[in-house]
């Protein structure tokens, strides 16, 4: 970053190779299609590298240029009327690789549940789930507290856990808020 700022424009190359395949998966996910993935994580590296200047080196790189891949994607569904079409999508069935990534309709047990989270449930459980982000990072993407993100964490287990209450399934989740590991009917 400091190489970037410094003006060396091609060590922004190192940034985009690093972050490339997570920004990718999580639009992805949250526009449910890879032509529209392709084009918001252009938009999120050329926005990054316009505002680096702006960039907090105090807080996680990662968690900066996921929540500008968030905001990229939300404005492209109020540019192209489809918001609703962001609570009908988002999931990723293999988050440590990459490559993998499928779209949530290929999930027939996991998509009607995820259906019932709203946005924000949905993009905290995702970055939980498949990038690890603790709750102050999924704080920082959505702008809000940490203790906001582990209400919005809290709230998507306990709409998950009641629907599975139903489904008489079972939904393992990552334990980084002091929830119960896996929520089951």
């Amino acid at each position: 970053i400091n190489r970037v700022l410094d003006g060396n424009t091609d060590a922004f190359g190192v940034l985009v190779k690093r972050y490339e395949s997570r920004v990718k998966a999580l639009a992805w996910n949250i526009t449910g299609n890879p032509e529209d993935a392709m084009e918001v994580s252009q938009d999120t590296f050329l926005q990054a590298f316009r505002n680096l200047d702006r960039f907090d080196t105090e807080r996680s790189f990662k968690s900066w240029i996921m929540g500008i891949t968030v905001k990229r994607c939300l404005d492209r569904f109020r540019k192209q009327k489809g918001f609703l079409n962001l609570l009908q999508r988002v999931s990723m069935e293999h988050p440590q690789s990459r490559e993998d990534v499928k779209p949530v309709e290929e999930s027939p047990i996991f998509h009607p549940l995820w259906k019932k989270l709203n946005h924000k449930q949905r993009t905290a459980l995702s970055l939980q789930i498949n990038e690890n982000f603790t709750a102050r990072e999924i704080g920082d993407v959505l702008s809000c507290s940490e203790n906001q993100a582990r209400v919005i964490l809290f709230k998507a287990r306990q709409k998950l856990k009641i629907a599975l209450g139903n489904a008489g399934e079972t939904f393992p989740v990552k334990n980084n808020t002091g929830i119960k590991p896996e929520v089951s009917p």
